[in-house]
């Protein structure tokens, strides 16, 4: 998850995750938030090979990336 300090306190920007109720468990996927509202799913901008790989690069991806992505 990466969040902004905005005038209402800490907002999510975007969120990465790999589960969803209707979908299989290893989709690895992004959700951004526009005026507090969650966004459909989007892939992620890179391939991954599983869940530590995808969260290894989805930290990095945030942290090299981060004031695009807010």
């Amino acid at each position: 998850m990466l969040q902004a300090q905005g005038p209402q306190g800490w907002e999510t920007r975007i969120v990465a995750d790999n589960s969803h109720a209707d979908r299989h468990v290893d989709e690895h996927h992004c959700h951004r938030y526009l005026d507090g509202e969650k966004q459909p799913a989007e892939p992620l901008p890179f391939a991954v090979s599983g869940t530590n790989d995808a969260m290894g690069k989805i930290i990095d991806w945030f942290a090299d990336n981060w004031t695009e992505l807010i």
